[in-house]
C-alpha cells in the first residue's frame, strides 16, 4: 500500500518582485559553529536567522520533555514579529519539532508522519521493506522489559540490538550470544528512557499504525548484520520531486570501524550510484516525504554486488556542508533554507575544487586533560596560507578526553579539517601540512606533565583508498 498522501497543489514560489525583503528563518538548537556556517550561503543577505531553543536543549544525553520543548518553541515563535521558515540541522527531537511547528503555521515542511517513517527505526524498516526488500536486513521488534524476549526472537546470532530511537549509536549492541543479549537488555532498561520518553510524547502527536501507537517509544529493534563500505546520498524533495545533489564516500581506517574522512564527490561506479538513487526515490516517495532535505546512508559490497540501506535521515548532514561548498560553491543547507521559505532551490554547479574531504584529526593518546589548543591566530595563518582549508577544533582547554561525547573506542577526535584539492593526493598532502602546524598540549590524569606539558599529538594517519577515487 502506498503511504504517500494525495498531493495538494503547492503554492508558487514567493513573488521575487518583493525586492530585497528579508526572509526570517528560525533555526532549532544551533551550535555556535553551525549558526556561523549560515553566513556561507551565497545569498546570505536575503535572510535573517534566529536561534530557536538552545543547542543544549536539543543535543543532550539527559532526560528531557518533547512537549516542553514544543511549548517553549511555540511561545518564542508567537512573540516573533515574523516567521517565514523553520529549519533544523539535528536529528530527533529537532526534526520532529520542525515538522510540527511548520505545519501549525502553514509553512513548508515534511509532515510529522513522514519524518517518523524515516526516524522510527521499526516503522522505517517496515516501509522500506515494502518497496526495496532486497536492501533491508531481517528485523524484529524486541521488548527490553520482557524477561522472555530472547525466547520470542526468531533472528539467529549475531545481530544488532538498538532502541527504536536514540542518538549516535547510544545503547546499540552487537549481540553474539545469550550473554550479550542479557547484558544489552540490562543496559537498555537503565537508559532507554532518555530518548524513549520524549519519543513517546512525540508519537502522541502523530497518526500511527495501531500497534506502533500502542507500544510507544520505549522498545527496541533487532536487525541482521549488514556491512561493507559506506556512502551517503544527499538531496531534497520539493513539490513531490526527489532531487539528488551528491554522494559522499565515508572512508574508514584499516581497523574498519574508525572514520578517516568523508570525501566528495563519490568514487563509486555509476551502476552502483544509479541503484542507490533509484532506491532513495522509491523510499522517499513511499513514505510521503516532501518539502525537506534528506540524506540516506548505504552499505555496499562491490565484490558481492550487495547494497543495503543503513538509515534514512530527514535532514542534511552537517558534516558534509563544507564539502559541497568547496566543490559546488554552496553548502548543502542552501536547499534546506530555500525550501523552508517556499522557494525552489537554485541549481548546483561545480564551481570549486574537483574534490573535497572532511578529515578527522584523531589521536591515540591515553586519557588526559587538554592544556592548550591551537590559537585563533594559528588557525587563521593555516587557512590563509594553505588554500581550500577550514579548521574546526573540537576540544577546549580543560577538556578531559574521556569526557568527550560520542567517541569511538580507539582514539579521540581533536579537530576536523575541511580540505579542497585537485585530487585525493593533494587533499592528504594539505591535511599533513595542517597536522604539522596544529599544536595541542596535555597533562596526564595523574597530574604528571606529558613531555613538560607540550606533548605533540601523534595523529592517526590518513590513508589512500584501495580503489581509485
Amino acid at each position: 500500500m502506498r503511504l504517500a498522501p494525495s498531493k495538494q497543489d503547492m503554492p508558487s514560489d514567493r513573488d521575487q518582485s518583493a525586492g530585497d525583503d528579508e526572509r526570517h528563518v528560525h533555526v532549532i538548537g544551533p551550535s555556535e559553529f553551525t549558526f556561523a556556517r549560515l553566513d556561507d550561503l551565497p545569498d546570505r543577505d536575503r535572510y535573517d536567522f534566529h536561534p530557536l531553543l538552545r543547542y543544549e536543549d536539543i543535543l543532550t544525553t539527559e532526560p528531557h520533555s518533547f512537549d516542553r520543548l514544543l511549548r517553549e518553541a511555540e511561545e518564542t515563535l508567537d512573540a516573533a514579529p515574523r516567521v517565514d521558515g523553520i529549519i533544523a540541522f539535528w536529528d530527533f527531537p529537532a526534526t520532529c519539532l520542525a515538522a510540527l511547528l511548520a505545519a501549525r503555521r502553514g509553512l513548508p515542511g515534511p509532515s510529522l508522519e513522514a519524518v517518523l517513517r524515516c526516524e522510527h527505526k521499526l516503522w522505517a524498516r517496515r516501509v522500506q521493506r515494502e518497496v526495496v526488500p532486497d536492501l533491508v536486513p531481517p528485523f524484529e521488534r524486541v521488548d527490553p522489559f520482557d524477561d522472555d524476549a530472547l525466547e520470542k526472537l526468531q533472528l539467529e546470532f549475531p545481530f544488532w540490538l538498538k532502541p527504536i530511537k536514540s542518538a549516535s549509536s547510544m545503547l546499540g549492541f552487537r549481540i553474539a550470544n545469550e550473554e550479550d543479549f542479557r547484558h544489552a537488555l540490562q543496559e537498555t532498561r537503565e537508559g532507554i528512557h532518555v530518548y524513549g520518553e520524549p519519543f513517546s510524547e512525540t508519537l502522541r502527536h502523530a497518526e500511527l499504525p495501531e500497534d506502533l501507537a500502542r507500544w510507544g517509544g520505549q522498545y527496541c529493534i533487532a536487525e541482521g548484520l549488514i556491512g561493507g563500505e559506506q556512502a551517503t546520498l544527499e538531496g531534497f524533495v520539493h513539490r513531490g520531486e526527489v532531487q539528488i545533489h551528491g554522494i559522499v564516500d565515508s572512508i574508514r581506517h584499516t581497523n574498519e570501524s574508525t572514520f578517516s574522512r568523508y570525501q566528495y564527490p563519490s568514487g563509486l561506479s555509476r551502476d552502483l550510484t544509479n541503484r542507490m538513487e533509484d532506491a532513495s526515490r522509491a523510499v522517499l516517495e513511499h513514505v510521503g516525504y516532501d518539502e525537506g532535505t534528506f540524506n540516506i546512508e548505504f552499505f555496499y559490497d562491490e565484490e558481492n554486488d550487495d547494497c543495503w540501506i543503513v538509515e534514512v535521515n530527514p535532514r542534511i548532514s552537517q558534516s558534509h556542508a563544507m564539502l559541497f561548498e568547496l566543490v559546488d560553491g554552496a553548502p548543502n543547507f542552501a536547499e534546506m533554507v530555500s525550501i523552508a521559505v517556499g522557494e525552489t532551490p537554485a541549481a548546483r554547479a561545480r564551481t570549486g575544487y574537483p574534490c573535497a574531504a572532511k578529515l578527522f584529526y584523531r589521536t591515540v593518546l591515553e586519557d588526559a586533560i587538554v592544556t592548550a589548543v591551537p590559537s585563533e591566530e594559528e588557525i587563521r595563518s593555516i587557512e590563509e596560507t594553505i588554500p581550500g582549508v577550514r579548521v574546526q577544533v573540537g576540544v577546549e582547554v580543560g577538556t578531559r578526553l574521556s569526557d568527550l561525547p560520542y567517541q569511538e573506542s580507539y582514539s579521540y577526535e581533536l579537530a576536523y579539517l575541511h580540505v579542497g584539492g585537485q585530487d585525493e593526493g593533494e587533499i592528504l598532502q594539505k591535511y599533513q601540512e595542517c597536522v604539522d602546524r596544529l599544536t595541542f598540549a596535555f597533562r596526564s590524569i595523574e597530574d604528571v606533565d606529558l613531555e613538560d606539558g607540550h606533548h605533540r599529538v601523534k595523529a592517526v594517519p590518513q590513508l589512500k583508498r584501495d580503489r581509485s577515487g
